[in-house]
């Protein structure tokens, strides 16, 4: 998947944070769970703009 996909679905990431040693960039989104708790998700990509891992987690103390 290429971050023009991801933003397509879930908009103008929160954050985006650069990694230049990893050749890395890493899109953000907080959202709110059916439970009413705020979690995050993160969008990793390599240089070529696609998809290298994802992963979502709760938020804690917000």
């Amino acid at each position: 998947m290429r971050k023009e996909e991801v933003q397509k679905m879930l908009g103008k990431p929160r954050t985006v944070v650069k990694f230049t040693r990893k050749n890395e960039g890493v899109w953000n989104w907080r959202y709110i769970q059916s439970d009413a708790s705020q979690a995050s998700f993160n969008f990793h990509m390599d240089v070529t703009s696609r998809l290298v891992t994802s992963m979502c987690r709760r938020c804690s103390g917000h």
